[in-house]
């Protein structure tokens, strides 16, 4: 083999990579109990960008379709199942469980993460599906100060 060349001149700058055009994060800090079957409120907005939601409100807005990824994290005290809700209708593969003690000292967090496909105006909610209980939310977990004790992140990634 030869000796190597000289470098040749840099070339050009490629395209901008596309950015998610819709974005949100939503959570709550307050006490709540949510009846089997309930959906949780959430109190607090974060970021919204193309994702509407009222604080309070358990109802979360899409308003561009596409493909989403929604990710979600629940705190609580005692056994409980979560799932996620698109317009009414629970999202395959989104339902989450943790099995604990039954006791105001254990606090326990169900992480969730689903991959769904949104039409314009998709409503989604996140659900107290199939636990034998109420789910308690934890407030002051580790200490005095408000936590978050659910909370979900959604991008839309297509």
């Amino acid at each position: 083999q030869g000796i190597q060349g000289t470098q040749g001149i840099q070339g050009a700058t490629g395209a901008t990579g596309t950015l998610s055009s819709a974005y949100a994060w939503i959570y709550n800090t307050g006490a709540q109990t949510v009846a089997v079957g309930g959906n949780f409120n959430f109190d607090s907005n974060g970021i919204l960008l193309g994702i509407q939601h009222t604080a309070g409100s358990p109802i979360i807005t899409i308003t561009n379709s596409g493909i989403y990824m929604l990710t979600y994290q629940v705190s609580a005290t005692g056994s409980n199942q979560v799932s996620v809700f698109l317009s009414g209708n629970r999202v395959t593969g989104s339902r989450f469980g943790i099995t604990q003690p039954v006791t105001p000292s254990h606090i326990g967090v169900n992480y969730g993460q689903v991959i769904f496909t949104a039409a314009n105006g998709a409503t989604a909610t996140l659900t107290n599906n199939f636990s034998t209980d109420p789910i308690v939310l934890a407030t002051g977990a580790g200490g005095t100060g408000n936590t978050s004790n659910a909370s979900i992140v959604i991008h839309r990634i297509n």
